[in-house]
């Protein structure tokens, strides 16, 4: 038996020799296919997400993400698949009409909302097809057959049938129902509102395979002044619970609008504005940006997110504003060297934005904290008129949040006349997460203000506060003059030691009746009153506490709090009870 195994391996190999073919492995025609995983837009990345990719035939490919909500599936080049992704506490997501190309970086974004009605299914909506209508009783509905030109002149409906587990609308505390926009995803910040026509029953124990309920969508694009060429169209939908749905294609569309010359026009003040924060504000998936669980994880979780804007002007010789049909962005992540466009707003109609600036949020979850992103525009009344304006730049700072220290919640805190006769009280002391943007590589400046209330009453103090991290000073902003007061450096009336900021001498240095924006006078505690004390950022403008770095056309700012959700810290507010020192 030996010889004849050796006998056959011999022949193998004579036969080799001889240029006769051998069996070989199946070539692998599949490309890689990156995802990223995300709770909303620009927020936390989710780990343990199930991937699963279907092609027309069905199920042909699954992975999970790791802990940095990052996943790879190898798939088939020039096809086009359905992404769902599911995770055990999350809303389920489902993403249509991904085409995987053989030659350009496929890099797909998923959002997994928590799910946002527990006792509801996690289980995407599905769509059940487009419509395209001319009358105003949609009477002539027939499907919208993307191969063909859209016109949108006249009397123009697209009507999106979908079907979900639970009803696909507008609530407190889910997403927006339904958007439409062209070249770009809707989000909270853009998009066209879908019209709910009409919905099915929903029970709590409905799922879509015994109960699915239908609902129904109008967008009106009546008259609606597009460029000529092809589009992407995209729509996005959410049910009550926080499961969504997303369908993205190519479609031609008709131009409608005459153009305008725009060579004597000038693209200025162009901002670029990026916001960090500690927490999640729920971006895309609620409406107006209002998270639910915005107050909840900043203790012992890393729930965070950013806010990339840009806005701009559009002027002639004059300054005067001049009427644009939309514009594109191009973005730069390597030192303004080369740029890619990520979006286009289509205003649809000519328009000067809202009262001469336009607006656009960078809904791009891809973002790194650390790196600066240059951005340009080019806007447009049709195709050839499309001036570019130059660059602007600004950069994701690492997210903080802050924490008060003491005086303790729920404390006794004395307060006196010291032996030179200057009244004083506790000192109060508060903690930042992250130290290391304390130096002005990271800052040029530490805004916070100090807030002591009479918990059932007035406020007592109210100071605003800066580091100038240019000049290694504490500033404080004069209640009468509105400059800003030179406090000396560190350990002089603030100090700063390991991530702990205290205001010293007993409460009182740092309380001269300069710096009370509410009484312009030292505060007077009165014994046996409660007080509540926090650490903010701006008392009228709802702001909390935050670090500030400008660059050429740009500002980053990361704030120690959810921003809309209050501008409390992470814990504040502490209360205290104030007592006469003996």
């Amino acid at each position: 038996m030996k010889r004849m195994r050796l006998f056959l391996a011999a022949a193998v190999a004579l036969l080799a020799l001889a240029g006769c073919p051998q069996p070989t492995d199946p070539v692998d025609t599949t490309v890689p296919v990156s995802f990223l995983v995300v709770e909303s837009i620009n927020g936390t990345l989710v780990g343990g997400v199930t991937i699963q990719a279907f092609d027309a035939a069905g199920a042909v490919a699954g992975t999970t993400t790791s802990v940095a909500g990052r996943a790879i599936l190898r798939l088939e080049p020039d096809r086009t698949y359905s992404i769902v992704s599911t995770k055990a506490g999350q809303a389920q997501s489902r993403r249509e009409g991904v085409y995987v190309d053989t030659a350009a970086a496929n890099e797909i974004t998923l959002v997994n909302q928590k799910l946002g009605m527990i006792e509801k299914p996690a289980l995407a909506p599905l769509s059940l097809g487009l419509f395209v209508s001319r009358l105003d009783d949609l009477s002539d509905m027939a499907p919208l057959d993307p191969s063909l030109p859209l016109d949108t002149s006249g009397t123009t409906y697209l009507i999106a049938d979908l079907v979900a587990a639970n009803g696909l609308e507008a609530t407190a505390w889910s997403g927006f129902g339904a958007k439409l926009d062209f070249d770009r995803m809707p989000t909270t910040f853009n998009g066209i509102d879908g019209i709910l026509l009409g919905t099915g029953d929903n029970l709590d124990e409905d799922t879509m395979a015994t109960h699915p309920v239908n609902s129904t969508f109008l967008f009106d694009l009546t008259d609606a002044e597009y460029s000529g060429g092809t589009h992407t169209l995209d729509l996005v939908a959410y049910d009550v619970a926080n499961n969504r749905y997303e369908i993205a294609f190519p479609i031609e569309l008709v131009a409608n609008g005459a153009g305008a010359d725009l060579s004597a026009a000038t693209v200025s003040d162009l901002l670029v504005d990026i916001r960090s924060y500690p927490v999640s504000r729920g971006f895309f998936g609620k409406d107006g940006g209002v998270s639910i669980m915005a107050l909840d994880p900043f203790l012992g979780t890393t729930d965070v997110s950013y806010r990339a804007q840009l806005t701009f002007k559009v002027v002639d010789g004059a300054s005067a504003d001049v009427q644009i049909r939309g514009f594109e962005v191009l973005r730069s992540g390597d030192g303004g060297v080369s740029f890619t466009s990520v979006g286009t707003q289509n205003y649809g109609y000519l328009s000067t934005g809202s009262g001469g600036v336009h607006t656009y949020f960078d809904a791009d979850s891809r973002l790194e904290e650390g790196t600066t992103y240059f951005y340009k525009v080019r806007v447009f009344t049709d195709a050839a008129d499309t001036p570019l304006s130059g660059s602007a730049g600004a950069k994701v700072m690492a997210p903080v949040s802050a924490s008060l220290v003491s005086p303790s919640n729920r404390s006794t805190v004395s307060f006196g006349v010291d032996i030179d006769g200057y009244p004083f009280g506790p000192q109060y002391t508060f903690s930042i997460s992250d130290p290391s943007l304390w130096n002005s590589a990271e800052a040029d400046f530490f805004y916070f203000a100090l807030t002591v209330n009479e918990k059932a009453g007035p406020y007592a103090y109210y100071g605003k506060f800066r580091y100038n991290f240019g000049t290694s000073v504490f500033e404080a902003l004069n209640a009468y003059t509105g400059a800003w007061l030179n406090l000396g450096p560190s350990g002089n009336i603030l100090d700063f030691t390991a991530g702990t900021i205290t205001f010293l001498y007993g409460g009182y240095a740092a309380f001269i009746y300069q710096t009370n924006l509410i009484t312009g006078a030292p505060i007077e505690y009165t014994a046996g009153t409660a007080y509540e004390w926090d650490i903010i950022g701006d008392l009228s403008a709802g702001h909390p506490a935050w670090f500030e770095k400008a660059f050429a056309g740009g500002i980053s700012k990361s704030y120690v709090d959810g921003y809309s959700e209050g501008a409390d810290t992470a814990n504040g507010r502490f209360e205290f009870v104030a007592t006469a020192a003996e």
